[in-house]
């Protein structure tokens, strides 16, 4: 079995991007991966969803302040996999044939 691929997606606040960006990762990703959020100190709107949708990740990290980019460390130092995938909630994979993670 292969092991999955970490995938951590910063956010803060902007709803649309976040959801818009985890659909696409489970639609087009057939490989295995393990997904973590660090939400950066979003607003309710983004809290209540990743409360809602639990289901849709492996971790979701919470960080009280808006820590920029640091708080991608958070979600690296939370990775197990070699290599993992970082990102903004504002890039949507493609689909594509083998799958873009399998590229």
């Amino acid at each position: 079995m292969t092991e999955p691929t970490d995938i951590v997606v910063l956010s803060h606040n902007r709803l649309d991007h976040l959801t818009r960006t985890i659909e696409a990762l489970h639609a087009r990703t057939p490989e295995p991966f393990r997904l973590t959020v660090v939400d950066n100190a979003s607003e309710s709107e983004v809290r209540n969803w990743l409360d809602a949708n639990r289901g849709l990740f492996d971790r979701v990290i919470p960080l009280p302040e808006n820590e920029h980019l640091r708080a991608f460390q958070r979600g690296i130092d939370a990775s197990r996999s070699d290599p993992y995938v970082v990102t903004d909630p504002d890039i949507v994979v493609p689909d594509l044939q083998p799958s873009w993670l399998a590229r």
